[in-house]
């Protein structure tokens, strides 16, 4: 599917030549005109919209939009925007509504986040730490980039950034491609599965997206390499519920889980994975205990 404005110049090119002035500026300056269907964010009594898809999608550009108009509108009072880290806030999401903005309502950078002319200001936080909004109340909350989230963080501060929206519409909206095993990701696909008419998803591939020539997507396809993990969630954007390589599936362990570790085992094994570096970004230290009792069996702790 095609944009307003696509099918415009598809179906008639020569007809933008025609249009006066004002109606041009009005077309440059209504960017939800370029919006494909699926990109539109409806209106209701929803409490979460999704976006997972492959890269290139139009992810990002669609809430962009969606954020000014809910702001001009007087929809929202108290948004927030929350990203991998504060640098990508910026980089990311103030960066696009910064290119998004029309003359109608303008918008500028401040104090990390955004504020417009009618006084609404989006505050910035940052998913590097686990309470990130403590006692902020917000109506309308960005998520961006869920896939980068710090693993030792990124539950306890989703956790904590959807509590704190809670006043007016108290909706939050998500964009993120996948790569491994997520938790986050995964708790929203289970919401949206459990009721799909409160907790909304759209998911899409790179080849959706009719701005991207075929050359790009060419180039993509052969970058990532059809058929691999990594063309599944980059180009096409799908989610795999264990972590890629992984020598233990979560369902393994789910149907043989037992509540108490053997009373007198053979041998106990203990396993180290280190993190690799300090950085917040690192993944988590690895430590596993294994024990071997006197019938052969392995217990996992």
């Amino acid at each position: 599917m095609i944009s307003v404005v696509h099918a415009l110049a598809y179906a008639a090119p020569d007809v933008l030549d025609t249009l006066p002035d004002d109606l041009l500026a009005l077309l440059v300056h209504a960017p939800a005109l370029s919006l494909r269907p699926e990109q539109r964010i409806p209106a209701g009594d929803w409490r979460s919209q999704g976006f997972l898809t492959g890269r290139g999608w139009g992810k990002t550009h669609a809430i962009a939009v969606d954020y000014h108009e809910r702001v001009r509108n007087g929809v929202i009072r108290r948004p927030a925007l929350i990203a991998p880290t504060m640098d990508r806030v910026g980089e990311v999401q103030v960066a696009a509504l910064l290119e998004t903005a029309s003359p109608f309502c303008p918008c500028e950078a401040y104090d990390g986040g955004v504020r417009w002319a009618n006084g609404v200001v989006a505050e910035a936080v940052t998913a590097e730490v686990e309470r990130p909004s403590s006692g902020s109340n917000y109506d309308f909350v960005w998520m961006t980039e869920l896939v980068r989230w710090a693993p030792s963080t990124r539950r306890a501060a989703f956790d904590d950034i959807t509590t704190a929206c809670r006043i007016g519409v108290a909706q939050y909206v998500w964009d993120t491609t996948s790569s491994g095993k997520n938790d986050v990701i995964a708790y929203l696909l289970a919401q949206h599965e459990a009721d799909p008419g409160v907790h909304r998803l759209v998911r899409g591939t790179m080849f959706d997206n009719p701005l991207l020539t075929r050359r790009y997507l060419i180039d993509e396809a052969r970058k990532y390499g059809r058929g691999t993990r990594r063309y599944d969630e980059e180009i096409l954007g799908l989610v795999f519920a264990e972590a890629a390589g992984a020598l233990w599936e979560q369902d393994w362990i789910d149907t043989y889980r037992v509540n108490a570790r053997p009373l007198a085992p053979v041998n106990v094994v203990l396993g180290l994975d280190p993190a690799g570096s300090a950085d917040k970004s690192a993944d988590e230290v690895g430590i596993a205990k294994a024990y071997l009792a006197g019938a052969g069996h392995v217990y996992l702790e």
